[in-house]
Protein backbone atom coordinates (compact mmCIF):
# COMPACT_ATOMS: atom_id res chain seq x y z
CA UNK A 1 0.00 0.00 0.00
CA UNK A 2 1.53 3.32 -1.00
CA UNK A 3 0.96 6.76 0.48
CA UNK A 4 -0.89 8.07 -2.58
CA UNK A 5 -3.41 5.24 -2.28
CA UNK A 6 -3.97 6.08 1.39
CA UNK A 7 -4.27 9.83 0.76
CA UNK A 8 -7.01 9.18 -1.81
CA UNK A 9 -9.20 7.34 0.71
CA UNK A 10 -11.72 9.11 2.93
CA UNK A 11 -11.66 6.58 5.78
CA UNK A 12 -8.61 4.66 6.94
CA UNK A 13 -8.18 1.43 8.87
CA UNK A 14 -5.83 1.22 11.85
CA UNK A 15 -3.16 -0.33 9.64
CA UNK A 16 -3.53 2.37 6.97
CA UNK A 17 -3.40 5.13 9.59
CA UNK A 18 -0.30 3.56 11.08
CA UNK A 19 1.40 3.71 7.68
CA UNK A 20 0.12 7.23 6.98
CA UNK A 21 1.39 8.63 10.28
CA UNK A 22 4.50 6.46 10.56
CA UNK A 23 3.61 5.19 14.03
CA UNK A 24 2.89 1.74 15.41
CA UNK A 25 -0.50 0.07 15.39
CA UNK A 26 -0.10 -0.40 19.14
CA UNK A 27 0.17 3.39 19.63
CA UNK A 28 -3.01 3.98 17.63
CA UNK A 29 -4.93 1.43 19.70
CA UNK A 30 -3.60 3.11 22.86
CA UNK A 31 -4.80 6.51 21.62
CA UNK A 32 -8.21 4.99 20.84
CA UNK A 33 -8.40 3.54 24.35
CA UNK A 34 -7.44 6.90 25.87
CA UNK A 35 -9.80 8.75 23.47
CA UNK A 36 -6.94 10.96 22.26
CA UNK A 37 -7.63 10.59 18.52
CA UNK A 38 -10.85 11.09 16.52
CA UNK A 39 -12.28 7.81 15.25
CA UNK A 40 -15.48 6.03 14.26
CA UNK A 41 -16.50 2.64 15.57
CA UNK A 42 -19.05 0.52 13.74
CA UNK A 43 -19.44 -2.70 15.68
CA UNK A 44 -15.87 -3.93 16.09
CA UNK A 45 -14.58 -1.99 13.08
CA UNK A 46 -12.60 1.20 13.72
CA UNK A 47 -12.12 3.80 10.98
CA UNK A 48 -10.52 7.23 10.82
CA UNK A 49 -11.63 10.13 8.64
CA UNK A 50 -8.47 11.36 6.92
CA UNK A 51 -9.54 15.04 6.96
CA UNK A 52 -10.31 14.86 10.69
CA UNK A 53 -6.95 13.20 11.36
CA UNK A 54 -5.10 15.91 9.43
CA UNK A 55 -6.98 18.64 11.36
CA UNK A 56 -6.29 16.84 14.65
CA UNK A 57 -2.58 16.64 13.77
CA UNK A 58 -2.49 20.39 13.11
CA UNK A 59 -3.82 21.00 16.63
CA UNK A 60 -1.10 18.76 18.12
CA UNK A 61 1.63 21.15 17.01
CA UNK A 62 3.78 22.48 19.84
CA UNK A 63 6.00 25.47 19.22
CA UNK A 64 8.76 25.30 21.84
CA UNK A 65 10.16 28.69 20.83
CA UNK A 66 7.17 30.65 22.10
Amino acid sequence: MNKTYIENKQYLSVKELSQYMGISIHTIYLWIQLKKIPYYKIGKIVRFNLREIDAWLEHQHINPGL
